[in-house]
């Protein structure tokens, strides 16, 4: 029957029933230990239910509420305590960890405990005080939490009159809560977001960062920075709110950027850094002499810079070209007639660039070679016919002058009335165009040259025959610029004419 009575007192306390309750003068204390605690998130904290003041109880039954978002209870690890089983009387123990069925935010701890007599009632009711129980919680987040009960039955059998009932023992519930201030001991984890490139020849570098903590809002997160350059060893600036920070680099060469974050809790992230290389020297550019003039299309241009393993870059005319090991090049231009710019730089990897112009200016080279009463001579080593052929009169050779002009690109009129030739031309002077003009008359020794009155030894004349005008050739070349060399040997006569 005892046994009996015993089974029905657990049910009652964990569940809830009908009692009779004693005076209240005969009140007990339950509290929860312990009463304020600091903690670090992920921890466990071991929490004791313990009763003062008790007049008598035959067993207990209550609910401890809890926020499931602050702690999180092993149901593993609730443990009853030693207070009811103090004196060796067997006990019934029953534990459960659930939530609120409409708030599952509220967690709740329902225990009981109830003593067993034996056969011969060697065990009655426990008085005085100690630990009814104890579990471990794991805190989850940092924060607050309230820890309270809810329903508490401190219950009493008693027997008056061969009857058996329940007591219910009057509680004071001091103290009933707890706050826990979990205290977060990750540090948070900082990055660089933006930073200067790798190599860069401008003075100031911004570096901007970024942190993450399991705890503390961005907002909240401080920061630290230093550089260390080659000159200073770098300190830490101190703790701020900014996420972008400017620094002007001191030195050449590596500039090392780092960046610490601080959570609100005190802990420090690890370093992130950048190594930035600051470079304002410009690379080397050495050019092979221009000339001013070339005859050829085609133009080697060579020089040296630095070596391609350190990043150098070679532009000319815009475009990229290769560079030798050693640090020189050969690039092979075509030129147009006339001055051509010819640009050259050179752009390290930190961004610093030496620059050459020049100026070469492709001439029009026209060599004409003919021999005395041969009707086949050449033009720029071509084969050409000449009609009719250089002839000797006076001492004087005699060139036909269409064929000379039309060579140099010139083009002669002819003004039948007056028997008036004239060729205009037009040479540049320093780079300015400059028109000239030639007139000249059959059978006249005077000509004009850009207005101006001359005199020639032998006059232009049309030999019987050939219905062409002819020259002297040393005149002709004179008029034009060109130079004349005759080789009297083999009665050879070469033009030059150089057109700019």
């Amino acid at each position: 029957m005892k046994k009996l009575a015993t089974f029905a007192l657990l049910f009652f306390l964990v569940l809830g029933g009908f009692y009779r309750t004693a005076s209240s003068q005969d009140m007990a204390t339950l509290w929860i230990s312990p009463q304020l605690e600091c903690v670090t998130v992920g921890s466990e904290i071991l929490v004791q239910v313990k009763i003062t003041e008790c007049p008598f109880a035959y067993g207990i039954g209550a609910q401890i509420l809890f926020d499931t978002q602050y702690l999180e209870i092993n149901p593993d690890k609730v443990v009853e305590g030693e207070f009811f089983r103090q004196d060796g009387a067997t006990t019934y123990f029953a534990s459960k960890v659930t939530t609120e069925p409409q708030n599952p935010k509220v967690g709740k701890l329902i225990f009981g405990i109830t003593r067993f007599n034996d056969q011969n009632d060697s065990y009655g009711p426990i008085a005085g005080e100690g630990l009814v129980l104890y579990f471990s919680a794991k805190v989850k987040i940092v924060g607050e939490c309230a820890l309270g009960f809810k329903e508490v039955n401190l219950i009493n059998l008693q027997t008056k009159q061969g009857e058996t009932f329940l007591e219910k023992v009057p509680v004071r519930l001091e103290e009933s809560k707890i706050n826990i201030c979990a205290k977060d001991n990750i540090a948070p984890s900082v990055t660089i977001t933006k930073s200067p490139p790798p190599e860069t020849n401008q003075v100031i570098g911004q570096f901007c960062y970024q942190a993450t903590d399991d705890s503390t809002p961005q907002d909240k997160i401080q920061y630290s920075v230093r550089l260390e350059d080659p000159i200073r060893g770098g300190e830490w600036t101190p703790w701020m709110d900014k996420t972008c920070y400017s620094y002007t680099f001191g030195a050449q060469g590596k500039n090392t950027f780092c960046v610490r974050a601080r959570d609100e809790f005190g802990n420090v992230s690890q370093p992130a850094c950048v190594t930035i290389n600051y470079d304002s020297t410009p690379p080397i550019l050495e050019l092979a002499p221009i000339p001013p003039e070339v005859e050829e299309v085609t133009y080697n241009l060579c020089g040296k810079t630095e070596k391609p393993e350190t990043g150098i870059s070679l532009l000319v005319q815009g475009a990229r070209v290769p560079i030798n090991n050693d640090g020189t090049f050969c690039v092979q231009l075509r030129l147009v007639e006339g001055p051509n710019t010819v640009h050259v730089a050179a752009i390290d990897k930190a961004g610093n660039i030496v620059q050459e112009t020049h100026s070469v200016s492709l001439i029009k080279k026209t060599t004409i070679i003919m021999n005395e009463g041969q009707r086949q001579g050449t033009i720029n080593g071509s084969v050409v016919i000449i009609d009719p052929p250089p002839t000797n009169i006076s001492g004087r050779v005699l060139v036909p002058l269409r064929f000379i002009a039309e060579a140099f690109g010139m083009n002669p009129t002819f003004e039948a009335t007056e028997k008036r030739i004239d060729i205009v031309w037009t040479v540049k002077e320093g780079g300015t165009p400059v028109q000239h003009h030639l007139r000249l008359w059959i059978g006249k020794k005077n000509y004009t040259l850009d207005g101006k009155t001359m005199f020639l030894d032998v006059p232009p004349q049309i030999p019987p025959k050939t219905g062409r005008t002819m020259v002297p050739i040393r005149f002709i070349a004179d008029s034009f610029g060109a130079t004349t060399s005759y080789d009297s040997a083999n009665r050879r006569v070469t033009i030059v004419y150089v057109k700019r």
